[in-house]
């Protein structure tokens, strides 16, 4: 947390997770959503103007809850892809002194100010940043009527300790769904089943529960996608997928991206073969070539009779006498 007055450290550290402060005595400052309760007057104390959409973080919070701030003014690098603002101003904020009148462009304004965001690595190493430590004080944490800005802040706390929103998947499989079996190859305009088992860990019972995806996909690639789908929960931790191989051979991947704000990172690939017919595989009449069948026996037909004329024909001839002439 960055709070009024921080050291260079704390600059240092927010800006190796992608956050940018402004001056040490800047805070955010907002005229139209402050707390008129906890305010004294300069409006310093405001209310966030929006939050991420996320489970681990709105758990038990309604989306209408007031969650409030006072803290320095800070923004995001846009070079930093692992960083997601949590919460952030209304459009009538702005960072500036409190004690100065605003004689120039501030620092940032409106949504751009960021009051806390959470950065989370490739290899799930978490980091939670909040502007100002007013937000977690007894103050406001122990306030009884304040419940849904208690239980926000108890959500990123166990979130960035990693008791919440960590995923793991395991035992990726597929199968013929003509005859329910894995194959290393698999043949072109078949279908196949892939299934993966992905797991939500809770922090509160300490144990893996299956995790109910709704937006989870799984990409059928060789170079480019070839086939894109959704995978369907089963209630049991499995998810699954039908995909029809094109009628193109070659090595195919499964691929399952799966990056949401607030939950660790699901990213693997499966690696199968696709072949052609065999010579014994094909229909034994294609409907596509009638045409060529009918051809070839009108060519033989053709022939034969051709044969049959040749052979049995009695060309006619005309006998002609020479005349004599007589003189």
């Amino acid at each position: 947390a960055a709070d009024l007055g921080y050291s260079t450290v704390t600059k240092k550290i927010a800006s190796g997770i992608g956050i940018e402060l402004d001056c040490t005595e800047c805070s955010v400052i907002d005229h139209a959503s402050f707390d008129a309760v906890l305010d004294d007057g300069s409006h310093t104390i405001v209310e966030a103007g929006g939050r991420v959409e996320s489970v681990p973080f709105d758990s038990s919070v309604s989306r209408d809850a007031k969650i409030v701030f006072r803290g320095v003014g800070a923004a995001l690098f846009s070079g930093n892809e692992l960083v997601d603002a949590v919460a952030w101003a209304s459009d009538n904020a702005y960072s500036f002194s409190a004690k100065e009148e605003v004689d120039e462009v501030p620092f940032a304004t409106g949504k751009d100010i960021v009051l806390a965001a959470a950065l989370q690595t490739r290899h799930a190493g978490r980091a939670l940043y909040l502007g100002g430590l007013f937000g977690i004080s007894d103050e406001v944490m122990l306030d009884k009527s304040r419940s849904d800005h208690s239980q926000y802040f108890r959500n990123l706390i166990l979130w960035v300790c990693g008791e919440s929103g960590v995923l793991k998947s395991e035992f990726p499989r597929h199968r013929s769904v003509a005859t329910l079996a894995q194959l290393h190859t698999y043949r072109v305009m078949d279908d196949i089943e892939f299934m993966v088992d992905v797991y939500e860990w809770n922090g509160t019972s300490h144990s893996w529960n299956p995790f109910l995806a709704t937006d989870m996909q799984i990409e059928f690639t060789m170079l480019n996608p070839y086939a894109r789908t959704r995978l369907r929960a089963d209630g049991n931790g499995t998810v699954r997928a039908t995909v029809g191989i094109p009628d193109v051979l070659g090595i195919y991947k499964f691929e399952v991206e799966y990056i949401r704000p607030g939950y660790s990172q699901i990213s693997f690939t499966e690696n199968v073969n696709v072949r052609p017919f065999w010579h014994n595989e094909y229909e034994r009449f294609i409907p596509q070539a009638f045409p060529y069948y009918i051809s070839s026996f009108l060519m033989l037909s053709g022939v034969l009779g051709f044969g049959l004329i040749f052979l049995f024909g009695q060309p006619s001839i005309q006998s002609s006498k020479p005349q004599s002439n007589k003189k």
